[in-house]
């Protein structure tokens, strides 16, 4: 998939969706296999991302979780909130999530995206470059070391391979 400059107004929220002005958007390896068109549910043409930061700038109707001002890092993509994964915290594990960053829904390699309010989460004065990939890089190491591998406070693990965002973080 080729990526081609192109200009666009700021779209507006629909009802549950919220609007984010872009601080700042992480580059990591999905975005590579994205670009290659490897996904074989990608809904070219999308704007690529799913690691963003920004503010808050609009919000549509039924919104609650958010409001204009606050500061927020995208998720990869939304959760129902009601199936039994997002029940249990494990959102990222939701079957009946739609909305995906970069694959079917614009991503964050704009200047705004709008999600559902469920794709965002909250990360105060984070610098811009670190929240932009806290949920990938450093949640895919945390679920792997603590959510899947059991890690305990106190433990040592080695990484070995640690040249990228992933292993850095582990």
């Amino acid at each position: 998939v080729d990526l081609v400059p192109t200009f666009r107004d700021a779209p507006e929220p629909g009802p549950g969706e919220v609007r984010v002005r872009l601080e700042a958007s992480g580059v990591c390896h999905r975005d590579l296999i994205d670009r290659e068109g490897r996904i074989p549910f990608l809904s070219p043409p999308v704007v690529p991302g799913h690691e963003g930061v920004g503010v808050v700038d609009a919000v549509g109707e039924g919104v609650t979780d958010w409001a204009v001002g606050d500061r927020v890092a995208t998720m990869h993509r939304d959760a129902c909130t009601t199936c039994d994964p997002c029940r249990r915290g494990e959102t990222s594990t939701c079957m009946r999530a739609a909305h995906v960053f970069g694959l079917t829904a614009d991503g964050t390699y704009a200047g705004w995206v709008v999600a559902p309010q469920s794709a965002f989460y909250g990360v105060g004065d984070l610098p811009a470059g670190l929240a932009a990939v806290l949920h990938c890089t450093f949640g895919t190491a945390w679920r792997s070391l603590v959510t899947v591998g059991g890690l305990q406070e106190g433990e040592r693990i080695l990484v070995t391979g640690a040249n990228g965002g992933v292993g850095q973080a582990a």
